[in-house]
């Protein structure tokens, strides 16, 4: 849910009931798919940008949770603050 509430914040918008369901099926459907840090940019990069944006501007952190397990599989990347 922290991933939703930031993006439905960040866009204005509300998400339909039943989107936990769809992600959920989305990503059995495509658990086979490999995945890399290295595809952050695209993957979790605007997450990360809410993150980096708030955190600038003083304000906490509105993905602590997506921001701490980024930097629990890469910690070289640049976090301004400790998780």
């Amino acid at each position: 849910d922290e991933l939703a509430t930031a993006g439905q914040q960040a866009l204005g918008v509300t998400l339909d009931d039943g989107y936990l369901d769809r992600l959920t099926a989305y990503g059995r459907a495509v658990a086979h798919f490999p995945t890399a840090i290295k595809e952050f940019p695209w993957r979790n990069g605007w997450f990360y940008r809410l993150s980096l944006d708030a955190l600038a501007q003083g304000k906490d952190d509105p993905l602590p949770i997506h921001t701490g397990l980024l930097y629990d599989v890469a910690p070289d990347v640049d976090i301004p603050f400790d998780s």
